[in-house]
């Protein structure tokens, strides 16, 4: 299992014109990526999520496959 963070997320945008990046995160099974919407969750695999990376704001796209998963300190 692996964890990508925000700025992980970041870097692996790609530069598709208008000032906007495109960053598309494939997730294995128990794989995690930040959520770039919420501090207290992340989202995991298996699945796929695409990140629209734009200096206003940043859009989220996960597949139907993708779970949310609260980081430990927000489960209760």
């Amino acid at each position: 299992m692996s964890h990508i963070d925000y700025n992980g997320m970041l870097e692996r945008g790609e530069d598709i014109g208008g000032g906007y990046k495109k960053a598309v995160i494939v997730l294995g099974e128990g794989d995690t990526v930040d959520s770039a919407v919420s501090t207290k969750w992340a989202f995991m695999g298996p699945g796929t999520v695409e990140f629209l990376i734009h200096g206003s704001g940043i859009e989220v796209c996960p597949d139907g496959q993708v779970m949310k998963s609260y980081y430990p300190q927000y489960n209760r």
